[in-house]
């Protein structure tokens, strides 16, 4: 199924809070009201629709994307962007969440370098498995109108250092020392492990400016 971003309009929002999930899922049904749509039109949302033009999802970024619970227990003290997706409930546990969710990652992830965030109800296990799929992590839990867990994932970062070429910077640190050893070694035989060292010392203090 292809894939394209609309802007979000009456009508799409309108269809959106009308969608009805069978249980469990009907915990993510909205309540259709003037309230719900004016929500959508005014936040962050974008409709994603189907080769035929056909409405089949959404996504949000930011606030719209939080619990707003969460922030009691400090769930999104971290500089991330929180993304929130819907799919129409007809299209559910058919096989499309992969490419879906991957065509909205692709969409986000251009120019961004900050880590991404969900927040998910703890009993979606089918949505939380997807997500581990596409390198997010579980970062913690808390509990609202039902338990919800936040899902990180990291960015990897690329900069040049020094005269050494390009280097990208993978999310685990301890990857990063390996890879630093790597690239200086191969850059030149004759480079003194004290060198190796002094490089992996001034990378790290990059990475946590």
């Amino acid at each position: 199924m292809q894939f394209f971003i609309r802007e979000m309009t009456v009508s799409y929002a309108t269809d959106i809070v009308s969608w009805k999930y069978e249980p469990p899922y009907d915990f993510y049904n909205n309540e259709h009201s003037e309230e719900s749509i004016k929500e959508i039109l005014d936040n962050p949302y974008k409709s994603i629709v189907n080769d035929k033009d056909e409405l089949v999802g959404f996504f949000c970024t930011g606030a719209s994307a939080q619990v707003p619970k969460g922030h009691d227990y400090g769930a999104y003290l971290n500089e991330c962007i929180d993304v929130g997706i819907g799919m129409k409930p007809e299209l559910t546990g058919k096989g499309f969440g992969m490419e879906f969710f991957t065509f909205i990652l692709h969409q986000i992830q251009q120019n961004n370098q900050y880590p991404l965030r969900l927040t998910v109800a703890k009993f979606n296990t089918r949505a939380i498995h997807l997500y581990e799929k596409l390198g997010f992590k579980k970062s913690m839990e808390f509990t609202a109108t039902s338990a919800f867990i936040t899902m990180l994932k990291k960015m990897n970062v690329s900069f040049t250092f020094g005269r050494f070429h390009e280097v990208k910077v993978p999310a685990d640190i301890t990857d990063f020392e390996e890879e630093i050893y790597k690239q200086a070694r191969k850059k030149s035989g004759r480079l003194r492990k004290g060198i190796s060292d002094e490089l992996i010392f001034q990378a790290k203090i990059v990475t946590t400016l």
